[in-house]
């Protein structure tokens, strides 16, 4: 009688548990483009639908900086999570091969079912992921980049004007009135031929 390789032992599951920490090292370098990229779709395709979502982002944004550790922590709590999601896939793809051979005998739609849930819970898992990050990254750059160009406008603003920029951006409650913001500071910029530098977020 042929002794069976126990599953943890396995080099298939190591390679699947080696993938998904891998993985999680992939989303953590990768995760501002992707953010990013993130953030432009939602722009793009679901302005009417995530209205509610984006004049959110804007609105946290107007209470000020929040703290940095939380936001690093969150993102390396949510990495490593969301690349185990994913090599932890295949695992339980063979170990369900390895445990369950009699559903071999049953039509092959069975196990292409199960596959497809697993896909779509991971899918659900990192759209939830990115709904989590979004925001505080989003608070970050927004906050970041209103300091850096109001910092640079600051020589040619009077105490009045800068206090109504201000207080212009801790009233923002959605992305409208961002724009005015990030347009009025534009139009003080030109009148007064100075460069600002690109926002870090739209």
């Amino acid at each position: 009688m042929t002794e069976k390789t126990p599953v943890t032992k396995d080099p298939q599951i190591r390679r699947g548990i080696i993938a998904s920490v891998i993985a999680s090292v992939i989303i953590l370098v990768f995760i501002q483009p992707v953010l990013r990229l993130a953030w432009s779709a939602i722009l793009a395709f679901g302005t009417r639908i995530f209205q509610g979502y984006i004049d959110s982002i804007y609105a946290n944004a107007a209470l000020g900086h929040k703290s940095y550790i939380d936001f690093i922590l969150l993102i390396l709590i949510l990495s490593l999570f969301s690349g185990f999601s994913v090599g932890m896939l295949r695992v339980m793809t063979i170990a369900f091969k390895r445990r369950a051979p009699h559903l071999e005998r049953r039509p092959r739609l069975s196990k292409r079912h199960l596959l497809i849930m697993f896909w779509i819970l991971i899918i659900i898992f990192h759209l939830s992921v990115l709904s989590l990050i979004i925001p505080p990254y989003s608070d970050l750059q927004l906050n970041t980049s209103f300091q850096q160009r109001l910092t640079v406008l600051a020589p040619k603003l009077t105490d009045l004007e800068e206090e109504e920029l201000k207080a212009a951006w801790a009233s923002m409650q959605t992305r409208s009135h961002y724009e005015d913001i990030k347009l009025q500071m534009e139009e003080i910029a030109r009148e007064h031929g100075i460069t600002l530098p690109k926002t870090l977020w739209k």
